[in-house]
C-alpha cells in the first residue's frame, strides 16, 4: 500500500499486482480512484479503498461501493439492488442501501463507463462540485450524501461528440493539458472524442511507401498544420522532424488515454482527400492524375490525387493502415470532402468526384477495419446545391456512412438536417459549431441552444439521430454555454434553463452566492448570452471609412443593448465578493463580464468620435480619442491581471515544448493577427499583449490620420492611405517579439481591476438615458409622400 498527498489529504491506494506497472486503468479501477479523490478533497480526510472496491472515508460508517464488487452481487442476489435493464451501457444508478448494519452508497452502471459517469453525477448533484476547464470548485463538507438516494438516469442517445479545438487554442499544449482535456471530456459525459492532430509523422511513413522523401523545409509545422494537411502541405514551413515525432506521441497518448476511461476515440478529424505534397506530384507526374484546389487564394494551390485514378486507393489504403498501426480503432474514421474548396471548376465534375473520394476512401479504411463508419460534417454542403447533397448521400451506404452537423450558430433559422432532408436517411448528429476562431467573447443564445437540442430529440422525423456533436474553432471560453450543451448532449428533456442557471451558479460559485449569481446571469441574458451572435469589438479590426459611416456606426446597436446589462451584471457579482465559495472562478468570470464591456464601451466612444468629426467638433473629437485609449489602457489593466488572459506564458510554454521549431512564437503572433497575410484578424483574442502591441496600435494610427484629416476637412478615413501604417503595424507585430516587464502588468486582483474599471468607465444616469437615442451623425432627410 502506498501513500500519497492530495492538497494536504492522505489518499492510501492500492498498488497494482505485480507485473502491472505502466499499464492504462481499466475505466472501473478509473472510477473508484476518481471518487476516493474527490472524497478526500471534500471531507478532508483520508479516503481508502479496500481490497473488495469499498471507498472508506476516515470517521464516518458509511460506505461506498463504486461499480461491480462481492458486496453489488450480493445486494443484487438479495433483491436489494435492481439495475433496469433497460440501462444500457452508459446509464447508471445511485442507491442508498444498508447491509449488515452499515449504510451503503452505491454508484453502478451498466458498464464501467456508465460507472464513472454515475460517480461525476454523483458529485455534482450532491456534493455541488463543479468541474470547469479554468479550475474545479470542490466545497467542503463534514460528509458525504448517503442516505435517501435513489437515482436513475441514463442518455437519450448513443454518441455524444466533442472536437476538442478544430484550430485556435490547442495547438501549443503540451501532454498535461491534453490529459486534462479528456478528463473534462469524461467529466461532461462525452463518449466520442476527436481532435485536429497533427499526422505529418503517419505521412511521412506513408509517403516512404511510395518512394518519396519529403523535407522539413516542405512541411508545415503547428498551428498552421491543419491547413497544410488539409489544403497545401507547404503552407507554412519548416516542420522538424523531431517536432513532428513529438506532435505523434501528443496523438497517441490522448487517444490511448481517452480510451483507458472508456472513451471513443477518433483523433483524426479530416482523414484523406487526396491531397500529397508537391515532391509526391513530382515523383508520379504522368504516372498518376492530379488536381489543383484552391483555398482562400493560397498560390500554389494545393495538388490533390483525383479520387478515380488507382493510386488514390493505394494511398488511402497506405495511410488506413499506418493509422491502425499507430492508433488502433474505434471504427469511427474521418472522410471529409473539399470542405471550403471546389476540386474541379467545372461544376458538372464535382459531384462525380466527391462521390469518388467518398467511396474510394470506404473501400480502402474497409479493406483494414471493416467495421469502420465513416463520417463528414455538413460544413461542406453549405456550398453545395441541395439536389447535390441528396445524390451525394444516396450514392452512399447507410451501414457506412454519418453525417456530423455543423451549423453556424451565430445566425437563426432552420437547422440543417431539415434545410438537407434529415441527410436522406443517413445516422446523423445534431451539431453546434458554437464558437468561430475568433469569437471567445461571450456570446450564444442560451435559450435557443436548449430549444434547438429539445427540438432534435422530439422531432418524430429525426429518426436516424445517433446524437449531439459539438465542434468549435476555438475552446476554453464561455464554460456556461459549454456546460449547458453538455447537458443537453445527455438529455435535452431533463433541461430547463432557469433551473440550469440555478444549478450552474451552485457548483461553480458555492451555494451562497448562487442566487446572486443567478440574478448576474440574467443580465447576461438580456444580453450577451441572449443573442447568437456577439460583434468584437472596433479595436480588434481596422478601422475604416466603412465602419464609422451611418446613424450607426459599428457596433452601436450592440452597445445601446449589452451596456446597461453588462454594467448592471457587474454590479451584482461584486456584490457576492464575500460569498463566493471559489474566488478564482468568479474572478475569471468578473475579467468576462468586464472585457466586453469595455468593449462595447469602446464602440459607444468610437461612434461617439466619428460623430463629432461629422459635426466638426474637434473638441468632441480629442475628448472622444481620450476616451477610446482610456477604454483600452482599462482593458490592458483587466486583462493583464491573471495569466489567462495573457499571451506570453502561452508563447514561452509553446517555444518549451520539445524540439519545437525556432520560429514557434512568430506562428503563434502570426495565426492569432494576420493569419500568413491570408485572413486578416480572424482569430481575434482578447489577450494583453494583443491589445497594448497590435490593437492599440492601429487605434493610435487610426486617431493621428482621422485628426489629420479633421483639420484639412477630408473624410474621416481614407482606406488607401491608411492601409500601409496597419500594414507596418500588423507585420511588425508578427516578425518582432515584444517585451513585457513584470511591473507593465496590474499588481492587484482581477476584482480591484474590475471595481477601478467601473469607477472610471460606469455609465452614468444620462448616459443610460440617452443612451437608445443618441445621434452620431446627421439623420437622413425624411422622404415626403
Amino acid at each position: 500500500m502506498k501513500s500519497a498527498v492530495l492538497a494536504g489529504v492522505a489518499l492510501m491506494v492500492l498498488l497494482p499486482p505485480a507485473g502491472a506497472a505502466g499499464a492504462a486503468p481499466s475505466p472501473e479501477t478509473h472510477a473508484r480512484a476518481e471518487f476516493q479523490k474527490y472524497a478526500a478533497r471534500i471531507s478532508g480526510k483520508p479516503a481508502t479503498i479496500d481490497a473488495e472496491g469499498i471507498c472508506t472515508v476516515e470517521g464516518t460508517a458509511a460506505g461506498f461501493a463504486i461499480g461491480r464488487c462481492r458486496l453489488v452481487d450480493a445486494l443484487s442476489a438479495q433483491g436489494k439492488l435492481q439495475l433496469p435493464g433497460d440501462l444500457g451501457d452508459e446509464g447508471f444508478l445511485i442507491k442508498s442501501v444498508e447491509e449488515g448494519g452499515r449504510p451503503y452508497m452505491v454508484i453502478l452502471g451498466g458498464s464501467a463507463r456508465g460507472t464513472l459517469y454515475g460517480v461525476y453525477r454523483y458529485l455534482e448533484q450532491f456534493c455541488r462540485v463543479g468541474f470547469f476547464w479554468d479550475g474545479e470548485h470542490v466545497p467542503q463538507r463534514t460528509s458525504l450524501p448517503v442516505a435517501g438516494l435513489d437515482v436513475v438516469e441514463r442518455p437519450r442517445w448513443s454518441m455524444r461528440q466533442y472536437m476538442m479545438d478544430c484550430e485556435y487554442t490547442s495547438y501549443w499544449w503540451d501532454w498535461d493539458q491534453w490529459k486534462a482535456e479528456v478528463d473534462w471530456a469524461a467529466k461532461h459525459r462525452f463518449n466520442v472524442l476527436s481532435s485536429n492532430f497533427d499526422f505529418t509523422a503517419t505521412w511521412r511513413a506513408v509517403w516512404k511507401r511510395f518512394g518519396v522523401e519529403v523535407p522539413p523545409t516542405s512541411l508545415s509545422a503547428p498551428p498552421f498544420h491543419p491547413w497544410a494537411g488539409w489544403h497545401n502541405w507547404a503552407m507554412r514551413p519548416p516542420y522538424p522532424a523531431a517536432y513532428q515525432d513529438f506532435q505523434a506521441d501528443l496523438a497517441r497518448r490522448f487517444t490511448e488515454y481517452g480510451r483507458s476511461v472508456g472513451l471513443k476515440m477518433a483523433p483524426d478529424f479530416r482523414g484523406f482527400l487526396g491531397q500529397v505534397p508537391r515532391e509526391f506530384a513530382e515523383a508520379y507526374r504522368g504516372k498518376a492524375r492530379f488536381l489543383e484546389v484552391g483555398w482562400v487564394g493560397f498560390n500554389p494551390p494545393g495538388v490533390f490525387l483525383h479520387p478515380d485514378d488507382p493510386l488514390y486507393l493505394q494511398v488511402a489504403n497506405a495511410f488506413a493502415e499506418e493509422f491502425l498501426r499507430r492508433f488502433g480503432t474505434d471504427h469511427l474514421w474521418a472522410s471529409q470532402s473539399y470542405c471550403e474548396m471546389r476540386p474541379s471548376t467545372d461544376p458538372k465534375e464535382i459531384l462525380p468526384i466527391e462521390i469518388a473520394l467518398a467511396k474510394r476512401n470506404l473501400e480502402a479504411i474497409r479493406s483494414v477495419d471493416p467495421q469502420a463508419v465513416l463520417f463528414t460534417n455538413s460544413w461542406t454542403f453549405l456550398d453545395r446545391r441541395h439536389e447535390d447533397v441528396k445524390a451525394f448521400l444516396e450514392a452512399l451506404p447507410a451501414d457506412a456512412f454519418q453525417v456530423w452537423e455543423m451549423p453556424s450558430d451565430l445566425v437563426r433559422g432552420p437547422p440543417m438536417y431539415q434545410q438537407f432532408d434529415y441527410f436522406g436517411g443517413k445516422p446523423w448528429l445534431v451539431g453546434f459549431l458554437y464558437a468561430y476562431g475568433g469569437t471567445t467573447m461571450l456570446h450564444g443564445d442560451l435559450a435557443d441552444l436548449v430549444r434547438r437540442a429539445q427540438a432534435a430529440a422530439a422531432d418524430p422525423r429525426a429518426r436516424m439521430c445517433r446524437g449531439l456533436c459539438i465542434e468549435p474553432e476555438a475552446i476554453h471560453h464561455n464554460p456556461i454555454a459549454f456546460d449547458l450543451i453538455s447537458r443537453l448532449a445527455w438529455d435535452p428533456s431533463a433541461v430547463e434553463l432557469s433551473e440550469f442557471l440555478e444549478d450552474y451558479a451552485a457548483r461553480r460559485y458555492g451555494e451562497a452566492a448562487a442566487p446572486g449569481m443567478v440574478r448576474c446571469f440574467g443580465e447576461l441574458l438580456a444580453s450577451v448570452y441572449g443573442s447568437p451572435g456577439v460583434e468584437c469589438p472596433l479595436y480588434m479590426l481596422r478601422v475604416t471609412r466603412e465602419r464609422l459611416q451611418g446613424e450607426t456606426p459599428y457596433g452601436v446597436a450592440q452597445a445601446r443593448q449589452f451596456l446597461p446589462h453588462l454594467q448592471a451584471a457587474l454590479e451584482i457579482a461584486l456584490a457576492e465578493s464575500d460569498r463566493v465559495g471559489d474566488r478564482g472562478l468568479w474572478q475569471r468570470d468578473l475579467i468576462d463580464i468586464a472585457r466586453q464591456f469595455l468593449s462595447d464601451r469602446f464602440d459607444l466612444h468610437a461612434a461617439r468620435l466619428a460623430g463629432a468629426f461629422r459635426f466638426k467638433d474637434p473638441g468632441g473629437f480629442r475628448r472622444e480619442s481620450e476616451s477610446l485609449r482610456a477604454v483600452l489602457a482599462s482593458q490592458e489593466m483587466l486583462l493583464s491581471s491573471s495569466d489567462d488572459f495573457c499571451l506570453a506564458p502561452i508563447l514561452a510554454k509553446a517555444k518549451s515544448l520539445p524540439n519545437a521549431p525556432a520560429d514557434t512564437e512568430e506562428r503563434i503572433r502570426d495565426i492569432l493577427t494576420i493569419w500568413a497575410g491570408k485572413i486578416l484578424d480572424y482569430a481575434h483574442r482578447d489577450y494583453y499583449e494583443l491589445v497594448r502591441f497590435y490593437y492599440r496600435k492601429r487605434i493610435e494610427a487610426f486617431l493621428a490620420h482621422a485628426e489629420a484629416n479633421l483639420a484639412a476637412g477630408r473624410s474621416i478615413v481614407d482606406d488607401e492611405q491608411l492601409a500601409p501604417a496597419y500594414r507596418q503595424i500588423e507585420q511588425t507585430f508578427v516578425k518582432e517579439p515584444f517585451a513585457v516587464a513584470p511591473h507593465d502588468r496590474y499588481a492587484g486582483r482581477p476584482d480591484q481591476a474590475v471595481r477601478e474599471i467601473l469607477t472610471r468607465h460606469r455609465l452614468s444616469d444620462a448616459e443610460l438615458a440617452q443612451l437608445p437615442t443618441e445621434a452620431f451623425g446627421p439623420k437622413k432627410a425624411k422622404t415626403e409622400p
